[in-house]
């Protein structure tokens, strides 16, 4: 197991990462951004902060983006863009490599080029070591204020997916991200944000 920090929550995460973000990161034309971050988080059923701060309604669409064919506010799907070591587009691939032997480091699913555009995630790796599932995503660039914790559930919902079928009860989730950054036009709304937060959360110390 890595020894870096993992976050309790997805919404833990989320938060601490948009101040490091919003404080630390090197403002362009359109984004401020950290280069090459990696960041560990477990998923629970119960996260304070996001359905506090969060737009649960950005996560259903999300959803509908990883698992549907369905219209969307984000206006495209990854629902045929994946595609398991075996060309199987329903994990099940995935989960015959790590059933077969369990120290596989081959059981990763890579997400296609759609309309000349590269998705922001590009593929999620799973690894079992010691009877507990290491799921790693690689992405070229997130939006840490809208997106992030968004995919964050998605990919939670496929690793539950994959435990499951591997009859274990232990994971944590690994994001690798090139960019992660807030869009400029963002910032303020971040600031208030993470104003709220942290007055709230001083309140409750």
């Amino acid at each position: 197991m890595i020894n870096k920090k993992i976050y309790e929550t997805i919404g833990s995460c989320w938060i601490d990462s948009l101040k490091n973000i919003y404080s630390n990161g090197t403002k362009g034309e359109e984004t401020t951004e950290l280069y090459n971050i990696n960041l560990n988080f477990f998923y629970t059923q119960t996260d304070d902060i996001l359905n506090s701060y969060g737009k649960i309604e950005n996560i259903e669409e999300m959803k509908k983006v990883f698992f549907s064919d369905k219209d969307n506010i984000y206006g495209h799907s990854y629902k045929n863009l994946i595609s398991g070591p075996y060309k199987q587009k329903d994990l099940s691939d995935v989960v015959a490599i790590l059933k077969e032997k369990s120290t596989s480091n081959r059981a990763i699913v890579l997400y296609e080029n759609s309309y000349k555009k590269q998705p922001c995630i590009n593929c999620i790796h799973f690894k079992l070591r010691e009877g507990i599932l290491n799921t790693t995503y690689f992405s070229r660039g997130q939006d840490f204020y809208n997106k992030f914790y968004c995919d964050a559930v998605c990919i939670s919902i496929i690793d539950n997916y994959i435990k499951t079928q591997l009859k274990i009860t232990k994971s944590f989730i690994s994001a690798f991200i090139s960019s992660a950054h807030i869009y400029n036009s963002d910032l303020n709304s971040v600031k208030i944000l993470l104003d709220k937060y942290y007055e709230n959360y001083n309140n409750r110390s």
